[in-house]
């Protein structure tokens, strides 16, 4: 059993080894290195993200343009239809008096 002062060893069965200056420096400066990069790369990748989008939506509203287009065509062709048969009507009306 422990007493008051023990503390309970680690079970790990690595060390740590001690590093010197010069090799924490090294990897200090590779670290930096792969995150700088990382960020470019995230960078990179939203700057695509925006491009994508921005190019979606001219699509998406020459899209929307033309269905607009056509719905205002099918209305007018259903207008000129119902002008049509209203005409028709008047003329058998017209013939019955």
């Amino acid at each position: 059993m422990l007493g008051k002062s023990e503390k309970p060893k680690a079970t790990s069965t690595q060390e740590e080894a001690p590093i010197n200056a010069a090799a924490l420096e090294r990897r200090i400066s590779f670290l930096y290195d792969i995150v700088s990069s990382l960020l470019t790369h995230i960078s990179d990748l939203q700057i695509r993200a925006m491009s994508s989008q921005e190019a979606a939506f001219p699509r998406e509203r020459k899209r929307s343009e033309a269905i607009e287009v056509l719905k205002t065509q099918v209305d007018l062709l259903l207008i000129q239809h119902q002008a049509e048969a209203f005409k028709k009507h008047q003329e058998v009306v017209g013939k019955s008096l």
